[in-house]
């Protein structure tokens, strides 16, 4: 439960701090920055960023489905599932 509100405050601080000049936003977490593939964006005023790298660094394990579109994020008894198509973020608790 306490990593996914850091996720969230980790996003909330995203949206909250990001530079919309043509920098990239940097993502902390826990005063450590992380890396991304394809980095944070900045468009149309909203912030998006590869939620891969967060739930890899908060140590969950990452499931990807193409065929729903849906990825999957389970640390210990919390799944995070999110429907692309959908645009759906469902949090389970075990």
């Amino acid at each position: 439960m306490r990593y996914i509100i850091k996720m969230l405050l980790t996003l909330a601080a995203i949206f909250l701090f990001a530079n919309i000049a043509n920098a990239s936003p940097k993502v902390l977490l826990d005063e450590k920055e992380i890396s991304f593939d394809v980095p944070p964006v900045v468009e149309n005023g909203r912030t998006l960023v590869p939620l891969r790298a967060i739930f890899t660094a908060l140590g969950a394990e990452v499931k990807w489905n193409d065929a729903t579109q849906t990825i999957t994020s389970i640390k210990g008894d919390t799944v995070v599932k999110l429907v692309g198509a959908l645009g759906l973020l469902i949090f389970k608790f075990l």
